[in-house]
């Protein structure tokens, strides 16, 4: 479990899940039966991903090993970049949608439309030497489109659903900003 909300706990409880894995947090007080497997939250490391990856280690302890390394690489990045008419460091990334488009039910994890409809155009006024990329998947695409399609303007790139995992890594590794959700791309 990793932020998990105490009803899913409870409900693997009675759902009779017989390994559980999960988090102590010193402030947050945790009923002993929740978790067969606790796991300290290592207050010098914040990278969500080894916490992660601490769950995981709490149950498989035999040759685990942790590498971090940046997977960019290069041909990709120069490729991706001339595809589209990008120069390092002279756009801005923006996500426009989160939770995969939620298009089933809101999410918090989101802003309106409108906002960065109103946000794209200040960007493109404020700094007119710099392109905006909207970035997402092809879940996101439907909300992207929508706010894209309301702005015209030769500087602002719709890529929402049009790059690999791999490009979009490349995308940001150049970009000058990145603005975005507690998501993926963060």
């Amino acid at each position: 479990f990793d932020a998990s909300p105490a009803f899913l706990i409870k409900g693997s409880i009675l759902a009779g899940i017989p390994i559980r894995v999960g988090h102590l947090f010193e402030e947050v007080p945790v009923p002993s039966y929740y978790y067969t497997h606790k796991v300290a939250v290592r207050r010098d490391e914040n990278n969500q991903i080894d916490w992660n990856l601490d769950l995981l280690q709490a149950l498989y302890t035999k040759g685990f090993s942790r590498e971090h390394r940046l997977s960019i690489h290069p041909n990709t990045k120069l490729t991706i970049l001339n595809d589209y008419a990008l120069n390092a460091g002279n756009y801005i990334c923006i996500q426009i949608a989160g939770a995969n488009g939620a298009l089933v039910a809101a999410s918090s994890k989101i802003w309106m439309e409108d906002n960065f409809k109103i946000l794209i155009e200040e960007l493109l006024m404020s700094y007119q030497d710099l392109k905006i990329v909207a970035l997402g998947d092809k879940g996101d695409s439907i909300r992207v489109n929508r706010v894209c399609d309301k702005i015209i303007s030769d500087r602002l790139l719709n890529l929402s659903g049009k790059t690999t995992i791999q490009e979009v890594i490349s995308i940001i590794s150049s970009c000058k900003l990145l603005i975005c959700h507690d998501s993926g791309l963060m």
